[in-house]
């Protein structure tokens, strides 16, 4: 397998979920012991919210590194434009796990990163800077 880039981890798991390999009960973590997983690049941090999710992760790509999860504010001002430019190839990874979940969110504010939340994680991913 190619390097524990945070792309591949979700290629990964996007073939687990299809696969239905992970059907046991859910169990969130506690927020206060939430970590991310960042990007060799700084480009995308992956946050699992669930333990199925984590160990998942973990039994992937044993050496990636715990972050913590950055505190960011999503509230856009009142009327705000915002236009941002995102990597599309980490766009068409999420979206493609997000069609296993009933409820995804999707935040973004201008100059921040685009954040997708689903029941099993939450996936950060910088803007893209030309």
């Amino acid at each position: 397998m190619p390097k524990n880039t945070i792309l591949n981890v979700v290629k990964e798991l996007r073939k687990i979920w299809a696969e239905n390999k992970l059907n046991d009960a859910v169990t969130k973590i506690p927020e206060n012991e939430l970590k991310g997983y960042l990007s060799s690049d700084y480009a995308a941090m992956i946050i699992p919210l669930t333990y199925r999710f984590r160990d998942a992760i973990k039994g992937l790509f044993v050496e990636m590194e715990e972050k913590d999860v950055p505190n960011l504010d999503f509230k856009a001002e009142k009327g705000e434009k915002i236009k941002a430019k995102y990597s599309t190839e980490y766009l068409k990874v999420v979206l493609e796990m997000t069609k296993y979940y009933e409820s995804v969110t999707f935040e973004m504010k201008k100059d921040y990163p685009l954040r997708v939340t689903c029941d099993d994680f939450i996936f950060i991913f910088a803007p893209r800077v030309d």
